[in-house]
Formats: C-alpha cells, sequence, structure tokens
C-alpha cells in the first residue's frame, strides 16, 4: 500500500507552486513530481538534493525518507472538531441566509417580517460569538421604522357602571344642549356665511412630494449587502483544522450580483504572519473561491485585508484572526 507524501506536498503548496514548476526548477516532470507526491516512487538521491535546496530544508522536513512519509496520528478529538466546525458553518450560513431574506422584505415595505428575520439573524450570530456580524445587523434593525403602537384596549366594562349611576348628569348635559343650541340658532345665518365663504384647502403637490421622497429616502438607507463577501470573517482554532506547521483555515470568497461576472480578487494585507496559497486570482459569481491559510500556533490575534474588481468596481473586505488567549 502506498503512503502520499503529504509533506512535500505541503510544502509546494505553500509558496503557490504548480508540479510543473516544481518539475522546471529541478530538471524534470511533472508527472514524476505527482508520482513522488503521491508515493508511487522516491526521489533518487540526486533529486533528493535538489528539492532540498529548492525548498531550503532536510530530507525528513519534505518526507523523502521511508520513515517519515506518513502523517501524525489524528488527535483523539478530531472527528468531535469536525462535526462541531460543520455544524458552525451550517449555522452561520443559515444566519447570513435571514439576514439576506430580511432585507429583501425591508425593500418590499414588510417591515414587520423584516424585523422578526434580523432579529432570527442577530440571534444566531450572537450564539456564533460572531460579534463584528451581529453589530452590523444590530445597527441595520435600527434603521427600520419602528413598529406600529398596539391599539388601546377597550373601557366598555368600566363606563357601562359609570354611565347607570350618571343617568341625572345626562338629563343635566341635554338641558344644557338645548339651550347651547337656541343660542347658535340667533346667529345661524352669519355663521352659515362664514363657513360657506371659508373654502376648502386642497392637499398641496409639495406636502405628497415631499413625502415620496421621504418613502424614496428610508428606502435608499437601508444599507445594501456587500458585493464582496468572504465566509468566515473571523477566524479561530475552532473552525480550523490543528496542522504540523499551524492551524490550516479555509476561506470562501464570493462577489454578489443579480448576474454572472467575473471578479478579480488580491490579499492586500496581513498582519499576523499567516500565509494564503493562493495570494490572488479570478472568480464568478455564484461560485465561491476557496483559498487556504495557515496560521501559526504563536499568533494571537490580526487582520487581513483583500480587494475585489470587477470592471471598474473596486471594494474591500476584512477577515479578522482571534486565536486562543
Amino acid at each position: 500500500m502506498t503512503t502520499p507524501n503529504h509533506r512535500l506536498k505541503r510544502a509546494r503548496e505553500l509558496r503557490g507552486w504548480s508540479q510543473a514548476k516544481v518539475a522546471r526548477l529541478i530538471g524534470t516532470d511533472a508527472a514524476t513530481v505527482s508520482r513522488w507526491e503521491r508515493g508511487l516512487f522516491s526521489p533518487t538521491p540526486y533529486f533528493r538534493e535538489k528539492l532540498c535546496e529548492l525548498f531550503q530544508t532536510n530530507a525528513d522536513a519534505l518526507g523523502l525518507l521511508g520513515n517519515s512519509l506518513e502523517e501524525p496520528p489524528p488527535l483523539p478529538e478530531q472527528q468531535d472538531l469536525f462535526a462541531s466546525m460543520l455544524k458552525r458553518a451550517e449555522s452561520a450560513h443559515h444566519a447570513h441566509a435571514l439576514w439576506q431574506y430580511a432585507y429583501v422584505q425591508a425593500l418590499r415595505g414588510q417591515h414587520e417580517d423584516a424585523r422578526e428575520l434580523g432579529e432570527m439573524s442577530l440571534n444566531t450570530f450572537e450564539q456564533l460569538g460572531n460579534t463584528e456580524n451581529a453589530q452590523t445587523v444590530r445597527a441595520w434593525l435600527q434603521t427600520l421604522p419602528p413598529a406600529p403602537p398596539s391599539p388601546p384596549s377597550s373601557s366598555k366594562r368600566r363606563s357601562t357602571g359609570w354611565l347607570k349611576g350618571g343617568g341625572l348628569l345626562l338629563l343635566l348635559l341635554c338641558l344644557g344642549g338645548v339651550l347651547l343650541f337656541s343660542l347658535i340658532a340667533k346667529q345661524g345665518d352669519a355663521f352659515g356665511k362664514q363657513i360657506v365663504s371659508t373654502p376648502l384647502e386642497s392637499t398641496p403637490t409639495a406636502t405628497i412630494t415631499a413625502v415620496k421622497a421621504q418613502a424614496n429616502n428610508s428606502i435608499s438607507s437601508t444599507p445594501a449587502l456587500p458585493k464582496a463577501l468572504i465566509l468566515p470573517q473571523t477566524l479561530t482554532p475552532g473552525a480550523c483544522e490543528p496542522d504540523s506547521i499551524g492551524y490550516r483555515c479555509t476561506l470562501n470568497l464570493q462577489w454578489n450580483t443579480p448576474s454572472p461576472v467575473q471578479f478579480q480578487w488580491v490579499i492586500d494585507s496581513c498582519d499576523f504572519g499567516a500565509r494564503l496559497n493562493p495570494t490572488q486570482g479570478t472568480g464568478t459569481t455564484g461560485q465561491p473561491v476557496q483559498v487556504i491559510v495557515y496560521i501559526p500556533y504563536s499568533q494571537q490575534h490580526g487582520s487581513m485585508h483583500f480587494t475585489f474588481t470587477q470592471g471598474t468596481n473596486s471594494t474591500t473586505a476584512e477577515v479578522l484572526w482571534r486565536g486562543e488567549q
């Protein structure tokens, strides 16, 4: 049974090299390099020395010795860790889907549904410990119109008893009404003329225009979802896989547009010593681009910034690293 040489493959991937490039640098072909990585053949002493010079390390670190091809034994809790990673990824995807649907409902004017969906998304992000997304959703909820006040409760039961004991007061009010009517009748002509001479005012056109403008502003003020999206937006040890050289994490880069287009992306900066493979590339809407990130165990926290470009449009996205304290 052949054992793949994972160490040689990982050393190549960390530098972003293809098998063809490695073969060209040491004077062989890509098929031979592929056989070495799959464990079908071992390099001869000549090519073993060439590989050590190319990667600037020893033969044992590259898995070129017979007793170092196998990977270290898996951690006892590796299966539980993988299940936890899948569960967190599904919950994060569900929270993002709730937020997107809430945003669509807000554009349709269904503010009550949008508020309910947004609060569900907020609760999910808070349970996952994703404070950045939780703060974003909370700020978005504050831009929604306030919920209409509930109608006041009926007071018929309390007023019924008062009416039963207030017959005398009702009679006095009736008499006062008769006297008031007689006084108004004396000045009926003048009062009628005043009412007839006062024209009814129509609703000003400017008021209608102002209401329409306010409605448009309320919709346009709602923050749109970013075109560039990176999941997860915060990396933690629990969301990554332990490796011999550090944490091995996976990022999914997406570009959200109604119609499929091609876009370019590149890593601009990283302040916590992470290595990415690849560091730049292209993608298509609806097809996430997967990027592998290796983070040393010693790094506690930091951030990396990506730039997305599509035609003349350009935007940036940030990914945070929160290591063990």
